[in-house]
């Protein structure tokens, strides 16, 4: 089995000609992520590419040998959104040419975004952005 390519190679560094922040985003999620899977930061590989402007983006590529992409896929629509959100919904729908899994909680969308997440050879994908549009374009740029 060939060796899969480095997180940071995944993520886009642009979309169109606004280049992409890769610090690490999202850290609530990512904190509640580990703990609903039991695993620590230094078990799992991760890159972010995120742009904070009017076309906000947060985009996460997450990878660990401790538990398979499925798994993570799993557990991110458990943790999204904070424990104490209760409008939320998840659905499987086709987004810019793929199945995603949409995790969405209307009460808090307008400040936090809706998630877009997908598995790619074991990898779990995320785009997180208020406007749908915006969502297309990183996931067209995604493997």
């Amino acid at each position: 089995m060939e060796p899969l390519p480095p997180l940071e190679g995944i993520l886009p560094t642009h979309l169109g000609d606004v280049e992409l922040h890769t610090f690490r985003v999202g850290p609530d999620i990512i904190d509640r992520l580990f703990q609903r899977l039991s695993i620590g930061y230094d078990e799992v590989q991760q890159a972010y590419a995120s742009e904070h402007g009017a076309g906000f983006l947060q985009m996460y590529a997450l990878r660990s040998p401790a538990v398979s992409g499925a798994e993570m896929l799993e557990a991110w629509t458990a943790v999204a959104y904070a424990p104490d959100v209760a409008d939320v919904s998840v659905s499987e729908r086709s987004v810019a040419g793929r199945t995603a899994t949409v995790i969405t909680a209307p009460s808090v969308a307008a400040q936090i975004g809706t998630f877009y997440a997908y598995t790619s050879e074991e990898t779990l994908l995320v785009v997180q952005a208020f406007d749908e549009a915006v969502a297309v374009e990183a996931l067209e740029a995604l493997p």
